[in-house]
């Protein structure tokens, strides 16, 4: 019975949107990709970098400067440590994040934080259905009924990568970060009303406070290039009508193997 009820609303309703969106809806776009290409689409831009940062003076191109800087004093970094084992993890990959994560409870929740009890952060894989569509780590934060909040991970990622990332979604990065809100008296919209200057601000902030090997460095650095070339990215397609051709040129032409 829910079989049949699933295929005769769920799926059915489904298609339906499917048909419309490539029959209707897609032919009547636009073929521009850029929010430049719309009415007052630069200004609308502006809009939502002034609310997404705390830099409400700072200017597209600024941003745009900024992350050309950015991506040459990372690459110069990572040009001084020179090369470095770059592996997978081989083991179980669940295992190997919560033995980091004790690791970084001795060497970075200890010496930076307040003893605080905190519901454990789960960890899983990212379910099989998700993992082309996904980054290769993510959090989900808890609800209001749940405070259990979940780190996802694509099964044998960078070693490399692992403690940056691990410091940003789990503890002391996303998932400190909302159940010490959770356990105030924050208002839930303050919670989950998605400022990213303070809830990818503070992830981003954490990172800096683990104790890194070089291999580790070379990880981090790896993941702030790419914040970085999204920087130079999004305001060239979006400010600077970049085709979809010259920024896929641009990004391979600093990661290669991306």
């Amino acid at each position: 019975e829910y079989r049949q009820i699933l295929d005769k609303y769920f799926i059915t309703s489904l298609k339906k949107t499917r048909d419309f969106l490539k029959n209707g809806y897609l032919k009547k776009s636009r073929k521009t990709k850029g929010m430049d290409s719309i009415l007052n689409g630069n200004v609308f831009y502006q809009y939502l970098v002034d609310r997404e940062t705390t830099q409400i003076s700072m200017s597209i191109i600024d941003i745009h400067n900024y992350g050309l800087i950015e991506i040459e004093r990372i690459l110069n970094k990572i040009e001084l440590i020179g090369d470095v084992d770059d592996s997978i993890i081989s083991t179980n990959s669940i295992i190997y994040y919560k033995k980091l994560n004790k690791e970084i409870e001795k060497t970075t929740i200890d010496k930076y934080f307040n003893p605080i009890k905190i519901p454990e952060c789960k960890i899983k894989l990212i379910p099989k259905v998700r993992e082309k569509n996904y980054s290769i780590a993510y959090y989900q934060s808890p609800t209001i009924n749940d405070n259990d909040g979940t780190f996802y991970i694509s099964d044998g990622t960078n070693k490399n990568q692992s403690k940056s990332l691990s410091l940003h979604e789990n503890k002391p990065g996303h998932h400190y970060q909302f159940s010490i809100a959770l356990d105030s008296n924050v208002p839930y919209y303050r919670i989950w009303s998605g400022w990213n200057s303070y809830i990818e601000g503070w992830a981003l902030y954490v990172e800096n406070l683990g104790i890194y090997d070089r291999n580790e460095l070379i990880g981090k650095y790896y993941l702030e290039l790419l914040r970085a070339i999204r920087l130079v990215v999004d305001t060239g397609i979006n400010y600077y009508n970049w085709s979809f051709e010259r920024s896929y040129n641009f990004i391979k032409g600093i990661i290669p193997n991306i």
